[in-house]
């Protein structure tokens, strides 16, 4: 508990510096949006145009908690939730420049999906089959955006995990955030029927759709 209070905190702190504490104090203890799943056909999907070294990145697994070298994360936040998350079965890939670990993404293996590590499968009504996969909390630096970085990145960590096995990535983004629309789209993802997410005091929960 008292580690991820610490998460929140710091989270709030971070955020604070980019839209200000009273707006991010707002949205954290209460929200409305809709949430948009979608999935990857990994079978098909042109994967292979994407080459993080002309950005001069590259990505790495991470799959054990230990640290990559003597690379860091751009945020304190970003660290923190490396050791809970690996502790529930998840696993990601960060993506590295001049050590510096500028962008990560999490995903969760099949072999973990039956216990419901992640709370997002429940909200979003997504259950993994054998070659499915997970995909979520895509960050890239805000000093590193632009030049289809953030597109770059994900479409290689979904390269990588067509090579693991996997056929089918699932995800979401949030319906405000157009970035992640483009990206997902320029990928290949698929969209699902929106589902509402109702945020309240740090929790989240799905509510019944009232729109269109």
């Amino acid at each position: 508990m008292i580690r991820k209070m610490r998460l929140i905190l710091v989270m709030i702190a971070e955020r604070s510096k980019e839209d200000g504490l009273l707006k991010t104090l707002r949205r954290a203890l209460y929200s409305r949006e809709q949430a948009i799943p979608v999935y990857c056909d990994l079978s098909t999907a042109k994967l292979d145009k994407y080459k993080l070294e002309a950005l001069g990145c590259e990505i790495r697994q991470v799959n054990d908690g230990k640290r990559n070298g003597r690379s860091r994360y751009s945020l304190k936040s970003r660290e923190l939730k490396v050791r809970p998350n690996l502790k529930k079965g998840c696993r990601s890939f960060v993506l590295v420049k001049d050590e510096r670990i500028i962008g990560d993404i999490w995903y969760i293996p099949p072999a973990t999906s039956n216990l419901r590590p992640h709370k997002d499968l429940d909200l979003l009504g997504i259950d993994l089959g054998p070659t499915d996969v997970y995909a979520f909390d895509l960050y890239v630096s805000k000093h590193e955006r632009g030049k289809d970085l953030a597109t770059a990145f994900m479409g290689s960590v979904l390269r990588e995990l067509r090579g693991m096995g996997y056929t089918r990535a699932y995800g979401y983004y949030l319906s405000s955030n157009i970035p992640a629309l483009w990206i997902h789209r320029l990928i290949g993802y698929k969209e699902m029927p929106g589902i509402g997410l109702k945020r309240f005091a740090f929790f989240r929960r799905s509510v019944p759709k009232t729109g269109k």
